[in-house]
């Protein structure tokens, strides 16, 4: 089917709005599961956020951070991700990766794809965002995605999407919408 996927740790998610390709999962034998949700930053009316006294923001490519940790992983194979990682001393305590996109298409039914190295590209997606249980409620969430979203703004970014599951972490869209996402797509994740 000629439907955007977001791949997630809960399965595979299509739009709502994309009847076919759902038909094609379930008759493949997924069945729905999740409700989700795509938000989407502007980045013209972003406004960044200074980040909490006593971390430090490291960046990379390809990599992981195991939060709670001082260690991580690369991935596999290059996928031209990009990683924000908080670190209070050496513990790494939040993380965020996110993947640049060659078109702004992610919500409007066409397939976004990775975008090839050196060009910059308008619409990055967030892949996931984490806040180690122990340093929860010291605003690193926010700090991280702040980070990030400048990084992404330098690196030609214009619009910035991510995919939340409502019902299982209210608290990550709040996250979102205090940065300034708004509700783009409804979604079902098919596992």
């Amino acid at each position: 089917p000629a439907a955007p996927l977001w791949g997630t740790t809960e399965g595979a998610a299509v739009p709502a709005s994309q009847k076919g390709a759902q038909r094609f999962l379930e008759a493949a034998g997924f069945r729905r599961g999740h409700r989700a949700r795509s938000l989407s930053l502007d980045l013209a009316r972003w406004t960044p956020t200074a980040p909490p006294d006593g971390v430090e923001l490291v960046t990379a490519r390809d990599y992981q951070a195991v939060l709670g940790t001082d260690h991580g992983h690369s991935f596999p194979l290059p996928n031209e991700s990009r990683s924000w990682v908080l670190a209070d001393g050496v513990t790494q305590v939040a993380s965020l990766i996110a993947y640049p996109f060659t078109r702004d298409s992610a919500s409007d039914g066409s397939s976004p794809r990775s975008a090839s190295a050196g060009h910059s590209a308008p619409l990055w997606g967030i892949y996931s965002l984490e806040v180690d249980a122990a340093a929860r409620g010291r605003g690193l969430g926010q700090a991280v995605l702040g980070a990030a979203i400048a990084g992404m703004r330098d690196a030609g970014a214009r619009v910035v999407e991510t995919l939340v599951l409502p019902d299982e972490a209210p608290a990550a869209e709040g996250l979102y919408v205090k940065a300034g996402f708004e509700p783009a797509t409804e979604w079902w994740v098919f596992e």
